[in-house]
């Protein structure tokens, strides 16, 4: 599903505003009321497919498949020495 999140941190890197969800500033509520009618106006079919896609991107599967490539990393670097 599409989301609204505040702009800060990782977020920003995860919801790209109005391709998969919108994002608003930090404490501003009439951000986060634009943000909302924005949602309320958008094509969700075409948000909630882009959301989908970007689930996959940064879901627990993909971490875990990075997480098993810097392993496998160290593992070769140590076993060449």
């Amino acid at each position: 599903k599409p989301v609204i999140a505040s702009a800060v941190g990782g977020l920003k890197e995860m919801v790209r505003d109005g391709e998969n969800g919108f994002l608003f500033e930090p404490e501003s509520v009439k951000n986060l009321a634009l943000a909302i009618d924005k949602l309320l106006r958008a094509d969700k079919e075409k948000l909630s497919r882009a959301a989908l896609l970007s689930s996959e991107k940064y879901g627990p599967k993909a971490y875990f498949s990075e997480i098993m490539k810097i392993y496998q990393s160290l593992i070769d670097k140590n076993c060449a020495k």
